[in-house]
């Protein structure tokens, strides 16, 4: 059914081109049929003519015989009244014999039935039509036909029979002759059966193809022609030589057999298409030959055919404007389908898959900026008031942006929250005040029945070609530019060189982090941590990156790509091997043992089997479970608090300690202070920077160690950059420092000095 309603005209011409097949094959059947018919009934009609025609003439020849044997006997035929009305007796008997009469074998006419002196009558060696047959009938035993001649004293055509008239001894006495008419003939023989006019007989001379008998109704001057031009001998054989070839025979087979043969052919007299049949009268060598013109099978094939190409012609036309419809429906099918295809479900904007198609980069030649719209906070709608509520703000927004847009603009919805406006117009400052003018568009209260609410919009903004060469690199660069935007959030930003160089770099940290442990290019270095008294606690162990291409690359750049990549958790059970395996190493090369501080990342924490290959890499390494502290930040508790702290106090079972990092920079509260099972709390190094200068920040600090002290957790303080830092906090009861005062982060070989 697809490929039907893809293909509608190809099926269209595939069942016109089998209806043309059947008609072909129809109108063939007819035609066989047809020309079948006439040829079976013309080949009847010559059979039956030949069999007349042969049977009249051995009817003559009878006559011949005892009519010449009468005359002969006692010398009747010198008794010229007496023989004269002998002949006149028996033309009346036979009306189709116009003359009769007794020729010696000199050719001299003894007596005749005309009324007119034999000595006026010409001599049949001199006279040029009964020459060549006078000559023949001398020598035959058989009645012998003349050429067909039109008698000037009878005023007719007649056909000359002779018979030679023998005494008992066989010697030749005389010849009768007679001549016959040849339009009565044909009258007698052709139209007295029940059979169409349309087949013309003729009766054709086999030694010399002069024509013996043609239709009486011809007009004289054709008549003439026929009779007096004998059919051309070359063709003549070609006809013979067609029609026996067609009949599977030869000549002198179909002849001597006697037996009806057909074909068609181009007559030489008036150039017309005929259908023949011929049998040959072998006794008296004549050719019967009956034939219908080819126009006239044709006229009824035509007759009999245009019914049916009419109603063929009809349902081709009625198949025609059926398929004209269903194209129709088709096409009206196919555009709603191309337009759900193209055109986002809910708001009727158009999609993701109308842009790929509208911005082929084989197509781009018109210059255009893309701005990504991204509206901020979105998903607190959805949680807050629902889908539906979600839904109908996402319409709103589209309707909103449809406000702004030009004839030429393109609006779309890329997916979720985040729309595409598309303008042919590349000016920064009029971009800049389209941009403004959606945000202040967008930043309009939305009303929902009772409900109120304001939402803003980041813009991201990018153009063709100043920007990229096509359209994902467009909208790449243009969601780089979004993502800078949405720190500030309700705003618009360019994309420009200087986050392009930040996107590059950031995506060259990314390429090569994915390789970096492979390349080994990973070490772990280790900062000390001091007690308040002086004395050595342990080590906090810091991931660093060295690279060829990038060289030293900052934890706090690539730890937060590694977690947005995947790369993190890998990364991170790297670092706890690591770390416990050099630690242990150096702490059986000191004899000494201490501490060791691992950070663990949120990505990692919510790994289904941290807790399992946690264990499974202390027993590995052969670490005192009591020696390891974890340090977590406060975002983990974004997830799922009630699972994070059931990890937690699982970790905490197997003397783990759990250490808060940067704690006073998040989301904690002391009601979550009160509820995490924490060991150890580090004041973040931003709190410790001021501490000399600032009093809200000593305040702060201070308020921290009390409640700290309050959970029995000890007080880290990191970045001690100065011993006025250190004395402050050794005042307000810190348990331990941590910072560049007593040590930068040492590689293990020089912790092993350190210490």
């Amino acid at each position: 059914m697809k490929y039907i309603r893809k293909n509608i005209w190809e099926l269209f011409a595939v069942t016109m081109v089998t209806g043309l097949l059947i008609l072909t094959y129809m109108l063939y059947s007819l035609w066989g049929q047809i020309y079948l018919r006439y040829k079976l009934e013309q080949e009847n009609v010559a059979r039956i003519s030949a069999h007349s025609t042969k049977a009249m003439l051995a009817q003559y020849e009878v006559t011949l015989d005892i009519l010449g044997a009468y005359l002969v006997k006692n010398d009747t035929y010198k008794d010229t009244i007496k023989s004269k009305r002998v002949l006149k007796k028996l033309l009346k008997t036979n009306p189709s014999i116009a003359g009769l009469g007794l020729v010696n074998p000199a050719g001299q006419i003894y007596v005749t039935s005309i009324d007119k002196s034999v000595d006026k009558l010409p001599n049949l060696f001199e006279k040029k039509e009964t020459k060549e047959s006078f000559k023949e009938v001398l020598k035959s035993d058989i009645m012998v036909l003349g050429r067909t001649y039109f008698h000037s004293t009878l005023n007719m055509y007649i056909i000359p029979i002779r018979k030679a008239i023998k005494d008992k001894n066989g010697h030749l006495v005389a010849i009768m002759a007679a001549g016959i008419k040849a339009d009565n003939w044909y009258e007698s023989i052709d139209n007295s059966r029940e059979v169409s006019t349309q087949y013309k007989s003729f009766l054709l001379r086999d030694s010399d193809y002069y024509f013996q008998l043609v239709p009486y109704n011809n007009n004289s001057k054709l008549k003439k022609n026929y009779y007096n031009n004998h059919i051309p001998i070359a063709f003549a054989k070609n006809i013979e030589n067609i029609i026996a070839s067609n009949n599977n025979t030869t000549v002198e087979k179909a002849k001597n057999s006697q037996q009806v043969i057909s074909g068609k052919y181009i007559d030489y007299m008036d150039s017309k298409e005929v259908l023949s049949s011929f049998v040959y009268i072998k006794k008296y060598k004549l050719l019967r030959m009956v034939q219908i013109e080819m126009s006239i099978v044709k006229k009824e094939f035509y007759k009999r055919a245009l019914p049916i190409v009419v109603i063929f012609t009809i349902i081709g036309m009625f198949m025609f404007f059926l398929f004209i419809q269903l194209s129709k429906t088709a096409k009206k099918n196919r555009l709603e389908l191309e337009y759900q295809a193209e055109h986002d479900y809910l708001t009727k904007l158009c999609n993701r898959y109308y842009l790929s198609k509208k911005f082929d980069n084989r197509l781009l030649s018109k210059s255009f900026t893309v701005i990504v719209i991204n509206i901020d906070n979105f998903k607190n709608i959805n949680e807050n008031y629902g889908h539906k509520c979600g839904d109908m703000t996402l319409i709103d927004i589209g309707k909103r942006l449809n406000k702004i847009r030009k004839k030429d603009d393109i609006l779309a919805r890329y997916s979720g929250d985040e729309f595409l406006f598309i303008r042919h117009d590349i000016n920064k400052d009029d971009i800049a005040k389209l941009a403004q003018k959606i945000i202040e568009e967008l930043y309009e209260p939305y009303r929902f029945g009772d409900l109120y609410f304001i939402l803003g919009a980041s813009l991201g903004i990018a153009g063709y070609p100043m920007d990229g060469k096509n359209f994902n690199d467009i909208k790449k660069y243009a969601d780089i530019a979004l993502q800078e935007a949405k720190k500030k959030k309700n705003t618009y930003q360019f994309f420009e060189d200087s986050i392009k160089q930040k996107h590059l770099r950031h995506s060259l940290i990314e390429q090569e982090l994915k390789v970096a442990l492979i390349n080994e290019e990973i070490y772990m270095v280790y900062q000390p941590q001091i007690k308040a008294d002086g004395s050595f606690d342990g080590v906090e162990a810091l991931v660093r990156w060295q690279n060829e291409k990038l060289g030293s690359v900052p934890p706090d750049e690539f730890i937060k790509i590694a977690e947005s990549t995947g790369v993190m958790v890998k990364l991170g059970q790297y670092i706890i091997e690591k770390s416990l395996s050099e630690i242990k190493k150096i702490q059986t090369q000191t004899n000494q043992k201490f501490n060791l501080s691992i950070n663990i990342s949120l990505k990692q924490f919510i790994e289904p089997d941290f807790y399992e290959n946690l264990l499974q890499s202390i027993t590995n390494s052969g670490f005192d479970k009591s020696l390891l502290t974890l340090e977590v930040t406060e975002n983990i508790f974004i997830e799922d608090i009630e699972e994070m702290l059931h990890l937690l106090k699982k970790i905490q079972k197997e003397g783990i300690k759990i250490s808060l990092d940067d704690f006073g920079t998040g989301y904690s509260s002391l009601n979550l202070l009160k509820k995490l099972p924490i060991n150890e709390l580090k004041i973040d190094k931003s709190f410790v920077d001021d501490i000399q200068d600032d009093i809200d920040s000593e305040k702060m600090i201070n308020g921290i160690i009390l409640i700290a002290k309050q959970f029995d957790m000890t007080i880290l303080a990191e970045g001690i950059e100065k011993v006025e830092q250190k004395n402050i906090l050794t005042e307000y009861g810190c348990d331990m420092f941590q910072g560049y005062y007593f040590s930068k982060p040492l590689c293990k070989e020089d912790l092993l000095s350190f210490i």
